[in-house]
């Protein structure tokens, strides 16, 4: 069965067939047909009979690298995790062997690309007739049901109408709340897990903008969360952002979260970085070292740029209090600024700030970091081309 919002049900078997092999997976990193990837913190050892569960399934060597519905796919995936703390997220490859190298490099290159922090469950069991294609599965660990939704379908709804949908609101997160830290704790930012990759020089570089009057190049490094100066000879002159996490303050102590885009200045000697995970766009000031938020503008009445996503999310006390989770979600502002990724200064004050695939393009003030305009889709490229 197939509803308006693209969800499917599939049949009492096959349901029975693909809900008991994902359960027997939790608890064993490892096992005859399956092994977790990205598996940080042993995550993968509080799975259990509990809670409600989003899995993003897809088969090995599916187009991932270049779709951009996969590559939506998954920041949908983050986004919910971010968005509900307590929702039990994964993503599951399946259709070869668990120990090929093939097989394992397509995981290891999508966590890196994409910047996962959840776990990927590898199985060499096919499961095609059952998902009909990549979706999304949702189900409650304590029961024996599973539904399926396509990757053009909205999980979000299924997962407020589940029975167990109370439980992923009803706590209040008090450490983010009185802190004004991420969802996570600074201490405790979640990073893809991929061993030595992260003692390179450069991980996952992301972005790349030039000062060619001061022989500058400023590369987004973007896994170390800094975003490193040189000149064309290779020199490294400087360094902005120290670790993970969500901070103003000069360049040694300032953090950043998976940084892309940038755009120099040469007017104002400042670069303006995507700042991709903390959604946000910042500036870096040469003259005083200094890094500070452009966007989001937080209410002063917040302790500070946390607190004001935070109360997008609709995770302050307030909203956790609120009998009603419906009409807290929906308070949510759909035309904030998702995973930026491009930036582009179109005119003496805008800044146009795009996602990895440019579904989404909203334009700034770089002087204000008000959100002026929001374009989507086929309107994004008319856009373009009006612009050109």
């Amino acid at each position: 069965l197939r509803g308006s919002d693209g969800s499917s049900e599939s049949t009492p078997t096959s349901q029975s067939q693909l809900l008991h092999f994902i359960k027997s997976t939790f608890g064993t990193l490892e096992g005859k047909n399956h092994c977790w990837l990205n598996a940080v913190n042993g995550i993968w050892k509080t799975f259990n009979q509990e809670g409600i569960y989003l899995v993003l399934l897809y088969q090995s060597h599916e187009t991932l690298d270049g779709d951009s519905k996969h590559s939506a796919a998954f920041r949908k995936l983050k986004y919910l995790h971010q968005r509900y703390p307590h929702l039990n997220v994964f993503a599951m490859q399946y259709g070869s062997g668990i120990s090929s190298l093939a097989t394992q490099s397509q995981a290891v290159r999508t966590i890196m690309e994409e910047y996962i922090t959840f776990p990927i469950l590898l199985s060499d069991k096919d499961f095609t007739n059952m998902a009909n294609g990549a979706c999304y599965l949702l189900f409650e660990g304590s029961k024996d049901h599973i539904i399926f939704t396509k990757l053009d379908g909205d999980p979000e709804l299924m997962i407020r109408g589940m029975e167990g949908f109370s439980a992923l609101s009803a706590e209040p997160i008090e450490n983010v709340v009185e802190s004004g830290v991420p969802w996570q704790k600074e201490e405790v930012v979640k990073e893809p897990y991929v061993g030595s990759l992260r003692n390179l020089l450069l991980y996952h570089p992301g972005g790349l903008s030039i000062d060619e009057d001061g022989d500058r190049i400023f590369i987004s490094d973007s896994n170390h969360h800094r975003i490193i100066i040189s000149n064309g000879d290779g020199v490294i002159l400087d360094c902005i952002g120290s670790s993970p996490g969500f901070e103003d303050g000069e360049f040694e102590s300032a953090k950043l979260l998976h940084p892309a885009a940038s755009f120099y200045h040469a007017a104002e000697d400042c670069l303006y970085i995507v700042d991709s995970e903390n959604h946000a766009v910042r500036k870096a000031d040469f003259g005083r070292r200094f890094l500070e938020t452009v966007y989001p503008v937080f209410n002063k009445k917040g302790s500070g740029v946390w607190s004001w996503i935070i109360d997008k999310l609709g995770l302050t006390k307030e909203d956790a209090s609120k009998k009603d989770d419906t009409s807290n979600i929906q308070d949510f502002d759909a035309d904030s600024v998702v995973f930026p990724w491009h930036l582009l200064k179109i005119s003496e004050d805008d800044l146009l700030v795009a996602d990895r695939s440019f579904e989404t393009s909203w334009i700034l003030s770089m002087s204000t970091g008000e959100k002026k305009n929001i374009v989507r889709g086929v309107e994004l490229k008319q856009w373009s081309c009006v612009s050109k």
